[in-house]
């Protein structure tokens, strides 16, 4: 793999638009965007460095443990699809259950 195609992790957030579903917010799903090295090098804020490709993944904060559950793309379009995020909020909830 090539420099240019390697990434780097961008904007971190959590799957909590006024239109995700409370069984989502309730998991604590989390993304990051990856953004192209070429591309991060530009932007003056990780917080603006943002990709349509998202390491899905969750915390469990008591135990200090994280699950990558997912890397899609396409990131925003799968991220609209509210069965798409339950099933992947549905894994976060049997890794707390661990």
């Amino acid at each position: 793999m090539s420099e240019q195609q390697m990434g780097q992790f961008g904007r971190d957030e959590l799957y909590d638009h006024p239109n995700t579903s409370s069984f989502v917010k309730q998991a604590c799903l989390r993304h990051v965007h990856i953004v192209p090295i070429s591309v991060i090098d530009r932007v003056r804020r990780k917080y603006d460095a943002k990709s349509d490709i998202h390491l899905v993944y969750c915390i469990d904060d008591e135990k200090g443990h994280a699950c990558a559950i997912a890397l899609i793309k396409p990131g925003h379009e799968l991220a609209r699809d509210s069965q798409f995020l339950a099933n992947l909020a549905a894994i976060a909830e049997r890794f707390y259950d661990r």
